[in-house]
């Protein structure tokens, strides 16, 4: 198993940094605007 996936926090900024900038958009839309679900 791939344990850079499994791994969380910050962690991921360093292996997957495309991924955690990716999720923070994801987790942006529900939160900044609740209205667009």
């Amino acid at each position: 198993s791939d344990l850079n996936d499994d791994q969380p926090g910050p962690v991921r900024l360093i292996y997957r940094p495309s991924a955690c900038e990716y999720e923070a958009k994801w987790f942006e839309r529900p939160f900044h605007r609740p209205t667009e679900q």
